[in-house]
């Protein structure tokens, strides 16, 4: 029996500074820098996984969070199966702009499955764990925290995504794709052609 293989674009979203680059470095690349730059427009990686058998590629997408971001932001979005959405625990007001967030990826993505994170946990906290539990619950999203200082629940959190997709394409009947993952300049939302990508 043949392995189902499933291309998956996953777009990172939040405010800016609170961990998407590192985020998505510690999983793609386990690397780590604890200085910070901001993503520039957008920020790229792939990732190769197994779920319950069945062999996942992961494209993910870090869009940066300022606000001068936003039109440059749109192109990204499109055809996106998973969204994780990012908070800074030590910093309040990036957990109470996720509403903005998700106003946002609705209006570009609309209802695809998502998790949310509390990142930063290494750091004194301004945000409850119950707090972050009750948004992600008015978000239908998981909630988990993590520390990619710590390396903590990093992976965790990409295979729930994972799983969640998973499950929403197979309800859907989706089949699985037959090939081979693009590269990135095949992949990158510079033309129309690319962005109308089918496995995206």
């Amino acid at each position: 029996m043949s392995v189902k293989k499933f291309i998956f674009k996953i777009v990172v979203v939040g405010d800016g500074a609170v961990g998407k680059t590192s985020l998505v470095k510690k999983y793609s690349e386990n690397t780590f820098r604890d200085d910070y730059l901001p993503t520039i427009g957008s920020g790229f990686a792939t990732k190769r996984l197994t779920i319950d058998g069945k062999e996942i590629t992961y494209q993910i997408w870090d869009l940066g969070g300022q606000p001068q971001f936003r039109v440059v932001r749109q192109n990204f979005y499109r055809g996106s199966r998973g969204v994780v959405y990012v908070f800074d625990i030590s910093r309040r007001e990036t957990l109470e702009n996720l509403g903005k967030w998700k106003e946002e990826v609705s209006e570009f993505c609309g209802s695809v499955p998502s998790i949310l994170i509390g990142n930063k946990i290494d750091l004194p906290r301004k945000v409850e764990t119950r707090e972050g539990e009750c948004y992600g619950r008015s978000f239908n999203a998981p909630y988990f925290e993590t520390s990619v200082l710590q390396n903590t629940n990093v992976s965790e959190v990409f295979e729930s995504i994972g799983r969640l997709m998973l499950e929403r394409i197979e309800s859907l009947g989706i089949p699985p794709i037959k090939e081979p993952v693009s590269s990135y300049q095949n992949n990158t939302p510079s033309s129309k052609k690319a962005i109308q990508n089918p496995y995206w």
